[in-house]
């Protein structure tokens, strides 16, 4: 699955400012082969919201999707602002960023109270949470970074990569939680997950969510 999302994002890392554009490259989605080994099994006929709360509270989070994103930015600026064109195309800097992004999306089974949760003699219905960031992973250390810049100006330094960084692991973050096309698939593969999980529960019933 490819997707193109181009965001223009300002800010002072340089007296003059930046402009920094973001965009993905690369995204894969995979779905989290089921692993509910530390769930305890308690199969029972009768069977009440007390039951199921306390049973998802002991899982926790429940991860149905992980990802990877090659992110790339392009980070340009310019240190002097003159009348001389030529002095200012002297000072501008420009730098393409590739970073990898792992992270996980699932559910928070501790929002789900017992008001959210309906049993029935055929069917659990239960209101599922939004899903979270799990966890996301961007190693600093395994960025590449291309440098172009003109010669009255520097390259980057581990300042200005640290403050970018950090700009980029906030965007993204919120990226993955307002995208609907990643929050769909975050529902939908944890879902499946936490159908797995009530089935230990009461096998006999339909599982419903809202």
């Amino acid at each position: 699955m490819k997707k193109i999302l181009i965001l223009i994002l300002i800010f002072g890392l340089l007296g003059v400012g930046v402009v920094t554009y973001y965009k993905y490259n690369t995204y894969t989605m995979k779905e989290v082969p089921a692993n509910l080994s530390n769930t305890p099994v308690v199969k029972a006929s009768i069977i009440d919201k007390k039951m199921i709360v306390q049973a998802l509270t002991q899982k926790g989070q429940l991860v149905g999707l992980e990802g990877s994103i090659i992110k790339t930015v392009i980070y340009q600026d310019q240190t002097l602002n003159t009348d001389f064109s030529f002095i200012n195309e002297m000072s501008k800097r420009t730098f393409m960023i590739d970073a990898k992004v792992n992270f996980k999306m699932g559910y928070n089974l501790n929002e789900i109270k017992s008001e959210q949760v309906s049993v029935m003699n055929d069917a659990i219905r239960i209101i599922t949470p939004q899903p979270i960031l799990v966890s996301m992973d961007i190693p600093y250390d395994e960025m590449e970074i291309s440098d172009k810049h003109g010669i009255l100006c520097s390259s980057l330094t581990d300042k200005e990569k640290q403050q970018i960084y950090t700009k980029l692991r906030d965007t993204v973050k919120n990226e993955l939680l307002t995208d609907p096309s990643i929050k769909a698939k975050a529902n939908q593969q944890t879902q499946e997950q936490l159908k797995l999980l009530l089935a230990n529960l009461s096998s006999d019933r339909k599982i419903i969510f809202y």
